[in-house]
């Protein structure tokens, strides 16, 4: 799709799609609808240099989309990477 973003569609419907965002919650819309919200999902910080007690969540999954988010102020953070496979 373009560098930040990306997916890889297998013959047998499998999908792996994924991108980066450069705030620190929000919500994500899939570059391929997924069959339904049974998918895997990970949520991770970019930056080397993050520090702080909070954790990255993410739900209100759907086919379509999923929101994520913070749960705890944490500095050192350039935004997040995202990764969701599934059919």
């Amino acid at each position: 799709i373009n560098g930040a973003s990306w997916k890889r569609i297998y013959s047998d419907g499998w999908c792996e799609q994924g991108g980066s965002v450069t705030n620190t919650g929000g919500t994500i819309s899939l570059h391929r609808e997924m069959a339904n919200a049974n998918y895997t999902c990970v949520v991770v910080h970019n930056g080397a240099s993050a520090k702080g007690e909070g954790f990255i969540h993410a739900y209100n999954k759907s086919s379509k989309q999923f929101s994520y988010g913070l749960s705890a102020s944490t500095s050192g953070m350039s935004g997040m990477s995202w990764f969701v496979c599934g059919y």
